[in-house]
């Protein structure tokens, strides 16, 4: 709980002077999270590349939502889902290759 607070803290505020800081938390926060995330998506998708992407992508779009994320929901929430989406989306594609798929926060 303690990280989520400090993440929410550094990364609410959209001020363009601080991009560098909400950077360096997004990456904080990958550090943080990447490893649950990486065991959560192994566990499903069977192939590493597809696994990396979809945390890749997991990242890149709470970056570009940031401003609409509910904060008083923990990030490991988030996170876990957006990863139960994207691999249920994976698993569930015809032959399971060359699937696209559109992160959601939900």
């Amino acid at each position: 709980m303690g990280k989520n607070i400090t993440f929410v803290y550094h990364f609410v505020s959209m001020e363009r002077p601080q991009h560098n800081r909400h950077i360096s938390v997004l990456e904080s926060m990958f550090t943080a999270f990447y490893p649950v995330l990486a065991a959560y998506c192994a566990k499903y998708v069977k192939d590493q590349d597809a696994a990396r992407d979809i945390i890749q992508d997991i990242f890149l779009t709470v970056w570009e939502q940031r401003a609409h994320i509910d904060f008083s929901i923990p990030l490991h929430a988030y996170f876990l889902r957006m990863a139960h989406n994207a691999t249920s989306i994976i698993c569930n594609a015809s032959g399971r290759k060359g699937s696209t798929w559109k992160m959601s926060l939900i």
